[in-house]
């Protein structure tokens, strides 16, 4: 198992690499050409299509790929991806509507009205999105690690291309998105040969629709949580701040960026994790907390790094502008660092068949999340009959929060691994003590 995930992991971690170059070309070309207030209605928007993606998508593509790994007798493949197919098309077009209803009352709030058009773009976006993450996760499951990282490079490839094409005809966040559209029909055409055989109109089961769904639900709840910690912070500040709001959004998602790039790193050792654990007999919950461990304190040295030469590595890539919270990149890493380790502890709880432990923890850590920044960020002139006065932190107050939260998480998931056992119902998963 372990050859096999370190594979895996070198795979996923190439392609990751060339993703984040991808990414972040795309991201510093979008900061240059747009201006602050224009990055700063983009940021938000993306904020929230990526909570409506992984809502609508994700959440379907992790329970797809374990089913299609993990075949139990009573269904075959070809049922479990087509009853998928369908799943996601229904949870897509739900999606869609409800971003297109989120887009009029924007438009009617003062505050909100510059995202409006944004998402009614989105709610074009949230079919092909589907798609794609269907596609992929349907050849995760089949074990084609290798495809599905090459997908995700060449979907990057095409959305800097489509962007830097359209920008130069037109300006503003909609143009942007059209890249997004464009980049995910790519990756679906791409997977479409390898899965097609697979999706077949007579194989969709009610039966396997309900156990996809089953497992998709506390799944979805759970990535739901992680895209709002990887995400919510844009929006928290967007909602909470009074004053030059749009430019201290687009300042803060300059760092915030860079600092994800370690939760992106670790999320791809999940990647081949799943499908390898849902596949496998047994798993050695020693080598899991192992795994942990190291994790954890890469976490740490990386956050030391950022602080070193985050600032320096900032200013290269982003205008003047949008340097002013470079400070933040340090703790914002350590977060992202310790989201991370969270989510491969989270992966390997439902690849064992405990979707629910990873969907409890997450809420946990965002109750904390939020509790800390709306009392951080705004500040309290009083705490209840205290005397105490919290002053108002603004980002700063988003990125210890967003930290509070992470650990949070971490800690219930490191307690939930100790109570996995044989008898739980997954005969792949060793006790603690064996």
């Amino acid at each position: 198992m372990l050859k096999r995930l370190i594979e895996g992991s070198v795979v996923t971690g190439l392609a990751l690499a060339a993703t984040l170059i991808l990414e972040y070309a795309f991201l510093v070309y979008t900061a240059n050409r747009l201006t602050p207030d224009e990055f700063g209605v983009l940021s938000s928007a993306l904020a929230v299509l990526t909570l409506a993606l992984t809502a609508a998508c994700t959440g379907l593509g992790t329970a797809t790929t374990q089913a299609v790994a993990g075949t139990p007798a009573s269904f075959s493949r070809s049922e479990h991806a087509s009853s998928a197919f369908v799943v996601q098309w229904i949870s897509a077009a739900a999606m869609a509507a409800l971003l297109l209803v989120g887009a009029w009352a924007a438009s009617r709030s003062a505050e909100l009205a510059d995202i409006s058009a944004s998402l009614c773009v989105g709610a074009l976006l949230i079919p092909s999105a589907g798609m794609a993450s269907l596609a992929s996760a349907t050849r995760l499951g089949l074990g084609k690690v290798s495809l599905v990282a090459l997908g995700r490079v060449a979907g990057g490839a095409v959305r800097l291309l489509v962007v830097v094409l359209a920008l130069t005809l037109a300006d503003g966040p909609e143009v942007v998105l059209t890249g997004y559209i464009v980049a995910f029909i790519a990756e679906t055409a791409l997977h479409f040969p390898g899965v097609r055989h697979l999706w077949r109109r007579r194989s969709v089961q009610r039966k396997a629709m309900k156990r996809i769904v089953r497992v998709a639900l506390p799944t979805t709840l759970f990535v739901s949580l992680v895209a709002l910690f990887v995400r919510a912070d844009v929006l928290l500040l967007k909602a909470l701040l009074t004053e030059d709001v749009n430019s201290t959004v687009a300042s803060y998602n300059a760092s915030a960026a860079l600092a994800r790039a370690i939760f992106y790193a670790y999320s791809a050792i999940a990647v081949p994790l799943l499908p390898l654990i849902a596949a496998a007999e047994r798993v050695d919950v020693r080598a899991v907390k192992q795994l942990v461990a190291a994790l954890a304190l890469g976490a740490v040295a990386l956050s030391t790094a950022a602080g070193l030469f985050g600032p320096a590595v900032l200013a290269l890539l982003f205008p003047v502008e949008l340097l002013s919270l470079g400070h933040l990149l340090a703790p914002l890493t350590l977060a992202f660092g310790v989201l991370g380790v969270a989510y491969v502890l989270a992966t390997v709880l439902i690849a064992a068949d405990h979707p629910r432990v990873p969907a409890f923890a997450f809420l946990v850590g965002v109750a904390a999340y939020l509790v800390v920044a709306s009392i951080l960020i705004p500040g309290v002139e009083t705490i209840a009959h205290t005397g105490l006065r919290v002053p108002a932190l603004g980002a700063d107050g988003a990125a210890a929060a967003l930290l509070c939260g992470g650990v949070a998480a971490l800690l219930v998931l490191i307690l939930a691994l100790r109570l996995l056992r044989p008898a739980d119902g997954h005969p792949g998963v060793d006790s603690p003590t064996g």
